[in-house]
């Protein structure tokens, strides 16, 4: 209950502290008259060594090809899983069934909701939240020299409102990485000692930024009610929480980035070109992650909308290949376009597997989540998302059926993935507890 005496006050929801040339966003306050969702925040877990890499693809997979007919670890493989079951991946992932976000209804709209499960329905105003990936990344600052990385086999990280899965905890879309060789030269490539000073003192000038602000965010708490004084304590707290842990991404300025054997990769231009590029980004990936550069990756899979992807006898554009209408042609140049897909994929978790690290492989240290934010494109549906679930170290139970009527919520298995990475999450967004059947290796 709010036991101020002030009277209601009316802060305008691009409120900002400014000072000395320092200026400080205000968090959603009640006296917005805006509805805010919980945020799950940091949970302080120690570094377990563990990461996420969450791949999406934005026009999904023709399901008749993608979900087995029977649940359980003897399942058949559909068309498209029998292409992992033959590399020897069976009991390296699992597939499962009657799964979505129950409050994200509708088509390629949808999308920025995959990783928040912000609530998106016919007619509702529209707010997006933190994704999960940027949870972790939160709960890992510090420990490598990327807190997270989110990238796009779109050459130029994609659209305004598709240029990736990432988003911060205000449900701002964080710019993705397209390139390649951006990305490899960022992470792999020095740039001498003057590189060094300039990211220093980039850091240099984030630091204690509410300083210059006191005597206003004083004056901000005598108009608000208590929810709000509360609600602006816990948001200057994490901000210099923040600014603590900055010594830490400060250390990583001034170490010398990993030495590689890869050559910088040449970016591939020719809009026919998705599988290749998907290609590229994956040993990326695996090379970023055997440096330990970051342990949480975001890949949003996205053509561009070109008249034929890279694959031999595939001559429609994919958008319009989704759209089939039940016609036979269409639907075999579809399946020829995601079996593609699925190879690229297939050879990326091998090469995961065939790395060793310690007594686990990497494929085992990093939970991949990958799947698509409609069931099905051609009826723009956003129930029954094809999810599969590799590596992470758990024990994969083959195909896990859920309820394919009353869809069990995805954001269940965001809390399975943060619980594995180390971190003490009970809740994301609408979840209800962890995701059943989804079981961690002793």
């Amino acid at each position: 209950m709010n036991t101020s005496t002030h009277l209601p006050v009316s802060i305008s929801r691009r409120s900002f502290l400014r000072a000395a040339g320092v200026t400080v966003g205000l968090p959603l306050l009640d006296a917005m008259n805006l509805f805010a969702a919980p945020v799950p925040g940091a949970q302080g877990a120690g570094v377990t060594g563990r990461r996420m890499l969450a791949i999406c693809y934005n026009l999904g997979f023709h399901p008749p090809s993608f979900f087995p007919e029977k649940a359980g670890k003897d399942y058949e493989p559909s068309e498209y899983l029998k292409v992992l079951t033959d590399a020897g991946l069976r009991d390296d992932f699992t597939v499962i069934s009657g799964i979505s976000h129950p409050d994200v209804i509708g088509g390629h709209d949808v999308g920025p909701s995959f990783l928040t499960a912000a609530p998106k329905k016919g007619g509702m105003v529209y707010r997006n939240s933190v994704s999960v990936d940027q949870v972790l990344a939160g709960n890992m600052l510090g420990t490598t020299r990327e807190p997270y990385l989110n990238l796009s086999t779109d050459l130029n990280g994609g659209g305004s409102m598709l240029g990736g899965l990432s988003y911060t905890s205000s449900g701002v879309g964080l710019p993705a990485i397209g390139k390649p060789s951006v990305l490899f030269s960022r992470l792999f490539l020095s740039g001498g000692g003057n590189e060094v000073k300039a990211q220093q003192a980039k850091l240099a000038r984030g630091h204690s930024v509410l300083d210059a602000v006191t005597e206003q965010a004083k004056q901000l708490r005598s108009k608000v009610g208590q929810g709000d004084k509360d609600k602006l304590a816990e948001y200057f707290d994490s901000i210099r929480d923040l600014e603590k842990k900055m010594a830490a991404t400060e250390a990583w300025a001034s170490q010398p980035k990993p030495k590689v054997d890869a050559k910088p990769p040449t970016d591939i231009t020719d809009p026919n070109g998705l599988i290749g590029r998907m290609r590229m980004m994956f040993d990326m990936i695996h090379l970023i992650l055997q440096t330990d550069s970051t342990r949480v990756i975001t890949l949003f899979v996205q053509d561009g909308g070109t008249a034929s992807p890279d694959i031999p006898g595939v001559t429609r554009e994919h958008h319009d290949l989704t759209h089939h209408s039940m016609v036979a042609e269409k639907i075999a140049m579809l399946r020829v376009h995601e079996l593609a897909q699925m190879s690229a994929f297939r050879d990326f978790l091998v090469k995961m597997k065939g790395t060793k690290e310690g007594n686990e492989t990497m494929l085992e240290k990093t939970s991949i989540l990958s799947g698509a934010f409609m069931g099905s494109a051609a009826q723009h549906m956003s129930q029954n998302l094809p999810i599969i679930l590799a590596g992470g170290g758990f024990k994969h139970a083959g195909h896990v059926e859920l309820d394919k009527k009353h869809n069990k919520p995805l954001s269940n298995l965001f809390v399975s993935i943060l619980q594995r990475t180390g971190m003490k999450a009970d809740k994301f967004a609408d979840s209800t507890g962890t995701c059943a059947g989804i079981d961690f290796k002793a």
